[in-house]
């Protein structure tokens, strides 16, 4: 059985049933630790709402390295613009995912983030949304492209994405 479902008998047959959705809250601008960014994504589940709490408007979360994202997840910021930034400091990509990951960055601003490859925030997944989105400064050595378009990369735009070179 996987992780995270829960089964119920019912006429004496097993139904999986997909776990409910919960919405996590980053507390702090940390790059690790107790709720942390990157701790909140590792501790979710399938499906959660990552979003940031309202006293980190107008903050910076510094990566000192990528974040894996192991799961379908929705991000959430506080705004594209004067929200929540996320910055790979020119050192790391911001995120990376398996390809057949389903990821929505929605109130964002992504940054500084680098690649010794290819797609400086992160490489898109099966299925990507990215929603009121600002990068910016985002690159790999050889590409110098914001994200990575892998084989079978579905992304979607909703409201308004920035792109900036700088």
């Amino acid at each position: 059985m996987k992780s995270g479902w829960k089964a119920k008998i019912l006429t004496s047959k097993f139904v999986l049933i997909d776990p409910q959705t919960i919405t996590r809250f980053v507390m702090n601008n940390l790059d690790e630790g107790y709720q942390s960014l990157r701790n909140t994504i590792q501790e979710s589940c399938p499906n959660d709402t990552i979003r940031f709490a309202n006293i980190l408007v107008g903050d910076t979360i510094k990566f000192e390295s990528e974040i894996f994202l192991p799961q379908d997840l929705f991000i959430e910021g506080l705004g594209m613009n004067n929200g929540i930034t996320l910055d790979g400091q020119g050192l790391t990509r911001l995120f990376s995912s398996p390809v057949d990951r389903t990821i929505t960055y929605k109130d964002l601003q992504l940054i500084n983030g680098q690649h010794t490859s290819a797609g400086g925030a992160f490489p898109v997944p099966n299925d990507c949304t990215l929603w009121n989105v600002r990068l910016a400064g985002n690159n790999a050595a050889t590409d110098n492209k914001q994200l990575l378009m892998v084989p079978f990369s579905n992304l979607k735009i909703k409201g308004a994405v920035h792109l900036t070179p700088e």
